[in-house]
């Protein structure tokens, strides 16, 4: 009896049909594995199975005491297992001269083999494993590899190919399981370099906001330092000379330096900032999809949750940095106005 295939005689039919249950969850989940490559990275030509796979032929005695199996049946179970093992593995399967020729293709070329009766060397060990092993998981990496160990391991177009695969077969999937071995040490380091490459590119992007804020920071200080002291400067100025200070003059530079303020620092070197900012929020939002392709969503948004406090924080400098900017400027612009009546006042 297996999960889906019981046999038995005419004599026993009675007693077994009770035990016969329906297949598990599982057991249906793992037949659909087998049944989605069907179409995509199954190619069958002039002939489809509906229904069959390599987990319809796995069964074993039941009976208490065992009794012997019919040697005919056994050796037929044991064959259909192994041909739709190779149906289900196979890269494309057709029809040729009343039999089924199968074609692997790896990175190395194309190899085929010719369906036979003979299973000469094969354990019933090495039968389940090849029919599952390509298929304990939801991905095609290990049914690639396997493919490419078997064009590595036949001849091309040989027609010893299918006792090559009968004798050799135990070698093939010890090859193919070291293959994915390295191949998932591979993902698992390419999997790092990819979450410090995440990680670097966020240290970053992080940096460069604040050195934006530090250099808005330190440009305002020095900026109303300057304005300042060109205040006292004129305020002392106009003291000492009481008798006859130089309004005009005072007016004309106070004005200069409010446009100035408004100019350079407040207008050019915001706006270059800005600039600079929103190319980088355009560069982080393609790097982000980039990274959420390769490593997630979850993963991704939860590293750069560090970003939007620098963005907010970046923001806030920015308009209370603008606002000053134009208070300063305003206040030049009023005190160039006011300066006569301050000073005679």
């Amino acid at each position: 009896m297996g999960p889906l295939l019981n046999v038995a005689d005419l004599d026993t039919i009675s007693d077994v049909e009770p035990e016969v249950e329906a297949p598990s969850r599982r057991t249906i989940s793992r037949i659909d594995q087998y049944r989605e490559r069907v179409g995509t990275e199954l190619n069958w030509t002039s002939f489809d199975l509906d229904v069959i796979t390599p987990l319809h032929f796995m069964c074993r005695p039941t009976a208490d005491p065992p009794e012997p199996v019919d040697a005919r049946l056994e050796s037929c179970l044991r064959r259909m297992l192994f041909h739709s093992s190779l149906l289900y593995t196979a890269d494309r399967t057709e029809s040729r001269d009343n039999t089924l020729a199968v074609t692997f293709a790896g990175s190395e070329g194309t190899a085929e083999a010719h369906l036979g009766p003979d299973l000469d060397g094969l354990s019933d060990s090495d039968l389940v494993r090849f029919a599952r092993w390509p298929y304990m998981s939801m991905a095609d990496d290990r049914l690639n590899v396997l493919r490419t160990v078997m064009v590595r391991e036949l001849r091309g177009m040989a027609k010893s190919n299918y006792d090559t695969l009968t004798t050799k077969l135990r070698k093939i999937l010890e090859e193919a399981r070291w293959h994915y071995r390295l191949f998932i040490d591979e993902r698992i380091e390419d999997h790092f370099r990819q979450i410090k490459e995440v990680s670097d590119y966020i240290s970053s992007t992080t940096r460069r906001i604040n050195n934006w804020v530090e250099s808005m920071t330190s440009n305002l200080v020095n900026t109303l330092l300057a304005t300042l002291g060109l205040v006292l400067i004129t305020i002392l100025g106009s003291v000492f000379k009481q008798n006859n200070p130089p309004i005009k003059l005072i007016e004309i530079g106070l004005t200069v330096y409010a446009i100035y303020i408004f100019a350079l620092p407040g207008l050019y070197r915001m706006s270059n900032t800005l600039h600079s900012y929103i190319l980088l929020m355009g560069e982080l939002s393609d790097r982000k999809n980039e990274f959420i392709a390769r490593l997630g969503f979850e993963k991704v948004t939860e590293k750069m949750s560090s970003i939007r406090l620098r963005k907010w924080q970046f923001w806030v400098w920015f308009v209370v940095t603008s606002l000053l900017y134009v208070a300063t400027s305003m206040a030049l612009l009023w005190l160039s106005w006011n300066v006569d009546s301050i000073l005679s006042g």
